[in-house]
């Protein structure tokens, strides 16, 4: 009899990330004007150790100076999140949708349940460069004035044109990978080696550890596959820390 042995840590040597991330967004849209397209805030929260980082999107004109957003709406927020978080940064879409009055309050909420479902994930950040898209509607004139390029106002004769403002033509990414990987590895791995598979049998070798036999045909061949892992029932943020020593039977011999 031919045995393979599979040892699957998904669940015990794997999970340890560095890094947790969550999610949530909540719609901000004033329904008591007419609507064209809803507008949303959606809130990022990430933990490392000790420290908790909060970034808000919110699609309205701005976060302060303009529109409904009153300039203190930044500390608020800070301060009803209390210690949840270190850093806050919220930034605005500059879209104009109306937004709810009780937004401070659905953004708050929308961080909450970011932070009530963390994941562990692996931060990849870079940048790039596009100069063909931004521009500044701030316009240099000859006779030393300044003007805006806006729909609703006349324009000054190209001649009349020094120059305009400066644009930003940074792009940055920041990628939130659900980790870990190797998990991905291991399932395609107990995939193709279960194949056309039969349960042998289960063995519980100690508590927290389990160990199925599997008569399958990996690559079309006839063998015995053990599966094993270690896991306790235990919420989120506990799970994949469980090692366990164990060494299967001498009457084994993995391939």
């Amino acid at each position: 009899m031919r045995i393979i042995l599979l040892l699957s840590l998904l669940a015990s040597s794997i999970l340890h990330a560095e890094i947790l991330a969550g999610i949530a967004k909540v719609d901000i849209t004033d329904r008591t004007v007419p609507v064209n397209d809803p507008c949303y805030a959606k809130a990022l929260v990430l933990t490392s150790g000790e420290t908790t980082a909060v970034f808000v999107t919110v699609d309205a004109v701005a976060i302060g100076g303009i529109g409904r957003i009153g300039n203190g709406f930044l500390a608020n927020v800070r301060k009803e999140l209390g210690d949840l978080a270190d850093e806050v940064i919220i930034n605005a879409s500059h879209c104009h949708g109306i937004v709810r009055s009780d937004l401070q309050q659905l953004v708050v909420q929308a961080v909450r349940d970011a932070a009530k479902n963390l994941l562990p994930v692996k931060v990849s950040a870079g940048n790039g460069s596009e100069s063909r898209i931004s521009e500044n509607r701030r316009m240099f004139l000859k006779d030393g004035t300044q003007t805006d390029m806006r729909r609703a106002y006349s324009m000054p004769r190209d001649e009349d044109v020094v120059s305009t403002g400066p644009i930003d033509p940074q792009i940055g990414l920041l990628r939130l990978d659900q980790t870990p990987r190797p998990a991905y590895v291991a399932l395609a791995a107990a995939g193709r080696l279960l194949a056309g598979a039969r349960i042998l049998g289960h063995w519980q070798p100690a508590p927290n550890a389990h160990v199925y036999a599997f008569a399958a045909e990996p690559d079309g061949e006839r063998r015995d596959v053990l599966v094993a892992w270690a896991e306790r029932d235990v919420d989120w943020p506990e799970r994949g820390k469980l090692r366990l020593a164990w060494s299967p039977p001498a009457t084994l011999k993995p391939l």
